[in-house]
């Protein structure tokens, strides 16, 4: 054979094969599926390791593979809420309900950063959204209740943590927020009732300490 035409083809093969390859990675190869679940892997490991900006960069390999990986995004929004990246935080969240406007679970996710935002109107916006859906929803509700108490919206957030006892009569954390809210609203002696309600069953609560010496 001619060498100029062996060297033809050998060069035709190579570029064949340099062709296949670059459609090969930019398609994610056939092993994407063992890429992606490994990605995720590593990044709840380093989520657990407190590591928040490395594994929030795994999520985002995920992403880069898989635009519309719905758990990747996910994750994107509530690591940079865990790297206190609340702004990107929100923005993150945001495009997830986008996504999947019927879920749940982005909505309680985007009520993270804007209470840490001090945004407590559009949390209770979102609440609400929320209990449309799932008017039980503890998170939403014991969420809106707080951000209530922030605002100092007071009676409002003693009737959203009266809704959560009816549900839950010993979550001691929605005592101790319907016992501030009443002590706020100077109503010491419904106070001091809830306070030594709690204190019953959680002698060592903090909270409940305070405003039950309060109450005098």
């Amino acid at each position: 054979m001619d060498h100029n035409v062996t060297t033809r083809i050998g060069l035709g093969w190579a570029v064949f094969m340099t062709l296949a390859l670059t459609a090969w990675i930019a398609a994610g190869g056939p092993s994407a599926r063992e890429i992606i679940p490994s990605l995720f892997q590593e990044s709840y490991i380093l989520e657990a390791k407190g590591k928040h900006k490395e594994a929030l960069k795994k999520a985002q390999e995920v992403l880069k593979r898989d635009p519309n990986e719905y758990v990747a995004r996910l994750r994107v929004g509530w690591l940079l809420y865990l790297d206190e990246e609340y702004t990107e935080s929100v923005s993150a969240y945001r495009k997830v309900v986008a996504m999947k406007p019927s879920a749940i679970e982005p909505k309680l996710g985007l009520m993270l950063p804007l209470m840490a935002l001090r945004k407590h109107s559009e949390a209770i916006g979102v609440a609400r959204k929320i209990l449309e859906t799932d008017p039980q929803n503890y998170l939403a509700r014991s969420r809106m209740a707080f951000s209530l108490y922030l605002m100092g919206r007071y009676e409002k957030a003693g009737r959203e943590y009266e809704k959560l006892l009816v549900l839950y009569p010993s979550d001691v954390e929605m005592m101790a927020g319907l016992g501030w809210s009443q002590l706020k609203m100077e109503k010491k002696k419904d106070a001091r009732s809830t306070f030594t309600r709690l204190l019953h069953i959680a002698p060592n609560h903090i909270t409940g300490k305070d405003g039950l010496s309060r109450c005098k």
